[in-house]
């Protein structure tokens, strides 16, 4: 009885020592974005399925701003835009001329990349993060209510985000790595606004939640 009670213990103590360790790691990792109120920078994307195949290469712009900020706009292979203004999330895509919007909020839930904008212990507390080095990996605590298995997010030694790689459910591989960035200056309120082009199709899904 005393061993069980011994490894008990031990078990219950390393996942104590685990949880203290992921707590600190989110602290630093929140640090680092806390340091960058807004961001600005070039992306290359580069997509791989699970064996490794290449699947999509594509290019575009991010911009950053907290909290809950963004705006994705993918030149190539398609031009597609994503836009949130810290409420609505507004996703188009010129080519299939539709327009889906979002919660903003709820999008924290579904993935973990809208988390780099928030600073919301309520968002964080639904993500476990592990720092190696310079870099930290996020991942949902319950993975059923997510599109994305993990996070990894790069910064370089000076501390301005470098790359982010995303890994979806299906093990499918999606890098962005950024250029020429620009932290902590202003961005153009008007740039997380989006006006819905007339005849477009509308699949508004803030209605459904």
């Amino acid at each position: 009885m005393k061993w069980i009670t011994k490894a008990l213990s031990t078990i219950a103590l390393l996942m104590s020592s685990d949880s203290i360790a992921n707590q600190i790691d989110a602290v630093n990792l929140k640090a680092k974005l806390n340091n960058m109120r807004t961001y600005s920078a070039d992306f290359i994307q580069v997509v791989r399925d699970l064996q490794g195949k290449l699947v999509l290469e594509g290019q575009g712009h991010l911009l950053l701003e907290s909290p809950l900020k963004m705006r994705w706009a993918q030149k190539q292979p398609d031009d597609t835009l994503f836009v949130s203004n810290g409420k609505y999330g507004f996703y188009f895509d010129s080519f299939a001329e539709q327009v889906t919007i979002m919660d903003s909020v709820k999008l924290v839930t579904q993935t973990p990349f809208v988390l780099l904008t928030s600073m919301d212990e309520v968002h964080w507390s639904q993500y476990t993060v592990t720092q190696k080095n310079n870099s930290f990996v996020i991942t949902p605590i319950v993975k059923e209510a997510q599109q994305v298995e993990k996070l990894e997010v790069a910064f370089s030694n000076e501390g301005i985000l470098s790359s982010v790689k995303l890994t979806d459910l299906s093990g499918q591989r999606a890098t962005y790595s950024f250029s020429k960035p620009v932290v902590n200056e202003p961005i153009d309120p008007i740039l997380f606004t989006f006006e819905i082009p007339k005849g477009v199709f509308i699949d508004d899904q803030t209605q459904s939640d």
